[in-house]
């Protein structure tokens, strides 16, 4: 039986340490205390990890304009608190994934690891064969510094006005099925909670549910909530994870003094935190999801549904299967480099996850 492959989040698992990390550990970077180096060479030595190797072609030469056998993977406006997010950690599944299957390695950086306005730091070393990143392409002012042939995919990116590929997980699919799935268990009535009006990836979520409801001529504004509620940054404006779900208290005392007929049976959270503080704000009031009022989310995330109870249905986003193709497709631009740069965006859909939150109305 072949021994299995050890990744580098089982390095990073057993060190205590960041992805990002046993990455920079792997690839020769100083920037690295002399504490966290001992814990990452001991877990690569205990675990026997050792770097994918250079692929060959049949003939023995290398690959396209392979040189270094690193992808990059940069995720933009993210401090390194992120790195052990479950939203990161999933990204990092489906790219490893890849890069084991193609025998390539990532290293991965963070916006706190450098200055946000110029080439991230493995571009400028030459460390890398492509890059991989996420963020806000409104924000990156060094795409046009990017050496001339460098292969690059956009991550959870949708857009049109950049020259090369983007893969994105489906938000709008995932609010209109939620929608639909609603609609189905005889829901007529159904608000959609968005915590913050212009965010990239709830703002899609959002029209999904309104598009559906729309053509279901069952739309109604008032059930259309956005909040303001503050982004959360650090002192140099760089975004981090949140401590704890919204104060909802307000929505639900909202939604609960409306009358019969204009009050909602259901509420779409575009995200499963909100729906955490959703639930949060119920059980101060007494009431009962599922019965007094359904929730559904939209993510999937294990840390927050294992902390609900009854369950919450929700939309599981492939953000590994995002990321597992954006990397496929970096890779084969390695391999093949007179493929060129074009524009494109990829769309990965997910599914809807049933579990105890929703009442059957039908």
């Amino acid at each position: 039986m072949p021994e299995k492959t050890v990744t580098i989040k089982q390095v990073a698992q057993s060190a205590g340490v960041s992805v990002g990390t046993v990455s920079r550990v792997i690839n020769g970077f100083d920037n690295i205390s002399s504490d966290n180096l001992d814990k990452v060479r001991k877990a690569m030595s205990s675990l026997g990890y050792q770097k994918a190797p250079a692929s060959k072609s049949v003939s023995g030469t290398p690959h396209g304009s392979r040189k270094t056998g690193n992808i990059g993977v940069y995720f933009q406006n993210m401090n390194s608190d992120w790195a052990s997010h479950p939203l990161v950690v999933q990204y990092m599944n489906g790219i490893e994934k890849a890069c084991q299957e193609m025998s390539f390695h990532p290293i991965v950086e963070f916006a706190d690891q450098q200055d946000e306005s110029v080439l991230p730091r493995f571009v400028r070393e030459a460390k890398v064969d492509a890059l991989l990143v996420k963020g806000n392409s409104a924000q990156m002012q060094w795409l046009g510094e990017l050496p001339d042939g460098l292969p690059r995919v956009g991550l959870a990116m949708q857009d049109p006005n950049l020259d090369f590929p983007q893969v994105m997980p489906d938000n709008h699919a995932a609010g209109w099925q939620m929608a639909s799935h609603l609609w189905e268990m005889g829901h007529r009535r159904m608000a959609c909670l968005m915590p913050q009006a212009y965010h990239v990836m709830f703002l899609p979520r959002r029209h999904g549910v309104e598009d559906f409801l729309r053509q279901k001529e069952a739309y109604d504004p008032q059930l259309d909530i956005c909040l303001e509620l503050p982004d959360c940054v650090d002192e140099k404006g760089l975004s981090h994870p949140e401590a704890a779900p919204p104060d909802l208290e307000p929505v639900i005392e909202k939604l609960c003094a409306m009358p019969d007929d204009q009050r909602p049976t259901a509420v779409i959270a575009v995200n499963d935190w909100t729906a955490a503080g959703l639930y949060m704000a119920m059980f101060k009031k007494g009431m009962a999801v599922g019965k007094d009022l359904s929730i559904v989310g939209i993510d999937n995330a294990p840390s927050v549904y294992n902390m609900l109870n009854p369950g919450l249905t929700t939309y599981a986003m492939s953000f590994t299967g995002a990321a597992y193709v954006a990397t496929r497709q970096l890779i084969q631009k390695v391999q093949n480099p007179s493929q060129g740069f074009h524009s494109s965006v990829q769309l990965v859909t997910g599914e809807i996850v049933i579990r105890q939150s929703v009442a059957d109305l039908r």
